[in-house]
């Protein structure tokens, strides 16, 4: 699909997915051949190379590492409730075209991880906002959504179950 987009000439300027997507080490690869900037959320366990020693380590303990001025309060684009507001933590990688963040929740401390592939070497601010295009970062290991009771499914005035 991405190719057939770039085919047929579709302007876009990064691509964003959510966790299911972002742990596919074929799909980054693919994006990063073609040069295609990203950013996709990514499981806590994620290995990220430490700049400063070269070392991988996984995002989760990254993120307790961190010291309270790494993080920025920043929204990322606006729900249902309003502006999506969180704490947010950039992470350079040993590699300068990724990046990672991590997003914290404010109300509860939750945690989201998120891969960037910057070749371009874009903002923080240009980062969050792809980040909160895609919306809220679900974790994939989470129960799977249910139907809404106000899902309708049948077209036209049918009755349920014929084709009359």
């Amino acid at each position: 699909m991405i190719d057939a987009a770039r085919a047929a000439g579709v302007p876009f300027s990064w691509f964003t997915a959510d966790e299911e997507f972002g742990q596919n080490k074929g799909l980054r690869e693919h994006l990063q051949k073609a040069r295609i900037s990203y950013v996709m959320a990514v499981p806590k366990n994620t290995p990220h190379t430490d700049p400063a020693t070269g070392e991988p380590i996984q995002l989760q303990h990254v993120a307790v590492k961190l010291n309270h001025t790494a993080w920025q309060r920043r929204a990322c684009g606006i729900g249902t409730k309003g502006f999506r507001i969180y704490d947010w933590a950039l992470i350079a990688d040993a590699d300068a075209d990724h990046q990672y963040m991590i997003r914290r929740s404010i109300d509860d401390g939750e945690l989201a991880f998120y891969h960037c592939y910057n070749p371009g070497h874009a903002g923080f601010g240009e980062l969050l906002n792809v980040a909160g295009a895609a919306g809220p970062s679900k974790n994939a290991s989470a129960p799977p959504r249910t139907r809404s009771a106000s899902t309708n499914t049948r077209s036209g005035s049918t009755t349920p179950g014929t084709d009359t």
